[in-house]
């Protein structure tokens, strides 16, 4: 994953989860609805009509609705973060022109909510149209043929005085929750750097590897790169079957196309003799050749201790399990079915493939059309059917990669 990429992603999450967190308390407080309508009936909001009442209920729910189905559809849409602002100044506005309530000074509350996603811009557009917003209500205020003014004071001269009185209160609020805002934003800043001090480690690292690797001189030298590119597609295609889009995620493929390229490792502790060996390898050698699984890992394990966590299980699930079989005649560990990981499933599903088409030491290439369907047959037998089937679905998108 490039590390752009990667803090890019880091922002993106963030907000996704503070999307969430505050969807999640807006739905409690959609329980102030039946409250408001006991109110109504105890007479607590006076002559205030339920239709009043109904209305706020209702657009309340409806932002609320409509932010939570971007989040389920877009989970990084910027969009979903302004709804929710908009719905709550929305009701803050309908309430704030009501005679009913005097609420001016809450158009400052709305900014300081904005802080919780550490996006000190975010924050100063909010405080902005939080600010002409108040205005406007005192516009529609100053209007009202029900006005209750007092003696000798005109609408123009209600409106100034509120103007003043509010604008004054609102800045200084203002002045505090942009103190907030820029501190909330160092402290994301300071993560952020943190995660790229990491991620430059852990690219550094992994393309050293890469390095070392390409000198044992493994026969195929696209092999790395080309099982990186189908890991890509198939993961792809498998986000949008039922019950993978919560696990691929933008950073779980990245992750996966970065691990592509060191799951065959293991390589670099086996000896020349036995990769570059011509000849039909013995039984021992073939035993030899297998422990590039069990000790690539450990070597990948063990100098890379500092590096993101799900990164690192990724990268040695794949370089353990990569030549474990859906029907568990695999190795090391002869798993089966689900109990081999996802990643090591896809990863010996792009293994297999780039092997078919460019071809090894021991077994020639074959077309493309003929690649696939031998992929298709081992469906349900080597290789998981799902993604199997994945693949099939996905030929144009290979096609285009082997194109350019």
């Amino acid at each position: 994953m490039e590390i752009t990429q990667k803090t890019d992603y880091f922002y993106k999450r963030y907000e996704y989860k503070q999307n969430k967190r505050t969807l999640k308390v807006l739905s409690f407080s959609l329980l102030s609805g039946p409250l408001i309508v006991f109110a109504k009936i105890t007479g607590i909001f006076g002559n205030s009509g339920f239709l009043f009442i109904l209305h706020l209920i209702a657009v309340y729910l409806a932002g609320c609705m409509f932010a939570t189905l971007i989040l389920k559809n877009h989970p990084f849409s910027p969009i979903v973060k302004y709804i929710i602002m908009i719905t709550m100044l929305y009701l803050n506005f309908v309430m704030s022109i009501s005679r009913y309530f005097e609420i001016g000074l809450t158009y400052t509350l709305i900014p300081l909510i904005s802080c919780i996603y550490l996006n000190k811009k975010f924050t100063r557009q909010i405080t902005i149209v939080s600010y002409i917003v108040m205005l406007i209500s005192f516009i529609f205020r100053a209007s009202a043929k029900d006005i209750l003014l007092e003696k000798d004071i005109t609408k123009l001269q209600w409106f100034l005085a509120m103007t003043a009185s509010y604008t004054l209160e609102f800045t200084m609020n203002a002045l505090v929750v942009h103190m907030i805002a820029l501190r909330n934003h160092s402290i994301l800043e300071q993560d952020v750097q943190s995660v790229t001090k990491q991620l430059q480690i852990q690219s550094e690292i992994t393309s050293s590897y890469v390095n070392l690797l390409n000198q044992k001189k493994l026969g195929n030298e696209q092999h790395p790169q080309n099982c990186s590119r189908y890991v890509k597609i198939i993961c792809a295609a498998l986000s949008r079957k039922p019950g993978y889009s919560k696990m691929l995620t933008e950073e779980y493929i990245n992750y996966m196309q970065t691990a592509a390229y060191v799951h065959d490792i293991g390589y670099m502790i086996i000896p020349d003799r036995i990769i570059n060996k011509k000849e039909p390898l013995t039984e021992l050698e073939k035993q030899q050749l297998m422990l590039h699984t069990t000790q690539g890992e450990i070597l990948f394990r063990e100098n890379m201790e500092n590096v993101d966590k799900e990164y690192l299980k990724i990268c040695c699930d794949i370089i353990l399990y990569h030549h474990e079989q859906w029907n568990g005649l695999g190795y090391p560990q002869q798993l089966a079915e689900s109990g081999i990981p996802l990643s090591a499933r896809i990863m010996y599903a792009a293994n297999t493939l780039d092997n078919l088409l460019e071809g090894s030491k021991t077994r020639a290439p074959v077309s493309f059309d003929k690649a696939f369907e031998i992929i298709k047959r081992m469906g349900g037998r080597e290789i998981d059917p799902e993604i199997a089937q994945a693949v099939y679905e996905s030929k144009r998108f290979f096609r285009q990669v082997l194109s350019k």
